[in-house]
């Protein structure tokens, strides 16, 4: 999941891969010759592909977006010591995260 989200924050952060720009368009382009092979919700394969541009820009809007906005509020547990998630949930975070993204 970090090596995806650093992905991610490369392609928007230092490529500027989903910008209003001729050279996102370009990139965008190059991205979305990759076909990516569907999957459920279990992982199971499904029938028919998905441009990888389109899939990492959805992916993008969900992940980061979501993250920067956790960030900026105030957090509940200000001062309590926190405790890392298991990374299962993460998973289960990724793959639910990933089906949605394959469905727009």
């Amino acid at each position: 999941m970090k090596r995806f989200l650093l992905l991610l924050r490369q392609l928007a952060v230092e490529f500027d891969a989903f910008a209003d720009s001729a050279e996102a368009d370009a990139l965008m382009v190059v991205l979305n010759g990759i076909a990516l092979p569907l999957a459920d919700a279990d992982g199971k394969p499904v029938a028919g592909s998905r441009p990888a541009g389109d899939f990492l820009a959805a992916a993008s809007r969900i992940l980061l977006m979501r993250n920067r906005s956790r960030r900026r509020r105030p957090s509940r547990l200000a001062g309590r010591r926190s405790t890392p998630v298991p990374a299962r949930h993460w998973r289960a975070h990724c793959r639910r995260a990933c089906a949605y993204a394959s469905r727009r």
